[in-house]
């Protein structure tokens, strides 16, 4: 059995997380 592969996103500026497109890329890549 593997480890469930994680994201990091890191804010600099804005968090705006509604339209931020690297976050939700981020939440389709991860597994958890």
């Amino acid at each position: 059995m593997s480890a469930p592969k994680r994201s990091i996103m890191w804010f600099r500026r804005d968090l705006r997380i509604g339209d931020n497109p690297a976050l939700l890329e981020a939440i389709a890549a991860g597994e958890e």
